[in-house]
C-alpha cells in the first residue's frame, strides 16, 4: 500500500485472463515482473506494473501471432502497432486496451540482445515474449482496478 492507495502488483496481473494467456503448445522458459512504481526499462522511470512470459512454441511467427490476436480480440484488445522484419531486435504486435493497458507478443532471436533465458534457441520453435503492463492511474482508481475486465481509464 501506499498511502491508502494499493499497488498494482505483478501478482495481481498474472491472476488475469491476460496474464495467463498463452498458446496451449508452448513451453514456459522464464517468468518475470515488476510491481507499480518499481521502476523498470532501460532507464529504471517506467513505473508501470507488468507480468511477462517467455515462451517457446512449435508454431511460426505468424500462426503464434495469429492465435494471440484472437484471444486477445475476444478480451476487447485492439492491435495498435506491429513489426515482423527490419531492424529492430525483435518481431512485435502490441495491443491496446483503453490508455493504461498494453499487451505485448514479441519475437525474440538468439542474435538479438534479447533477454531470453540460455539455451531457449537450443531447440526448434519460436521464442516469443508476451508482456501485459499498465500504467498508473489516478489514485482514487487504482485500488478499484476491474483486472481482467480492463482497468479503468486516466479520463
Amino acid at each position: 500500500m501506499t498511502g491508502d492507495r494499493q499497488v498494482l502488483t505483478a501478482d495481481a496481473l498474472r491472476a488475469t485472463p491476460e496474464g495467463t494467456l498463452r498458446i496451449d503448445d508452448a513451453e514456459v522458459l522464464a517468468v518475470d515482473g515488476a510491481d507499480e512504481g518499481t521502476g523498470t526499462g532501460f532507464d529504471a522511470l517506467d513505473p508501470s506494473a507488468f507480468a511477462e512470459i517467455v515462451l517457446r512454441s512449435p508454431r511460426t511467427w505468424l500462426a503464434v501471432t495469429a492465435w494471440y490476436e484472437e484471444r486477445l480480440t475476444e478480451l476487447g484488445w485492439s492491435l495498435g502497432s506491429q513489426a515482423d522484419a527490419g531492424p529492430q531486435l525483435y518481431a512485435y504486435r502490441q495491443f491496446l486496451r483503453g490508455s493504461r493497458e498494453e499487451y505485448w507478443v514479441r519475437q525474440l532471436y538468439p542474435d538479438a540482445r534479447s533477454h531470453a533465458p540460455t539455451g531457449a534457441f537450443e531447440r526448434p520453435g519460436t521464442v516469443l515474449s508476451t508482456l501485459y503492463k499498465v500504467r498508473p492511474g489516478p489514485p482514487d482508481v487504482a485500488a478499484s482496478r476491474p483486472l481482467g475486465a480492463g482497468v479503468p481509464d486516466d479520463g
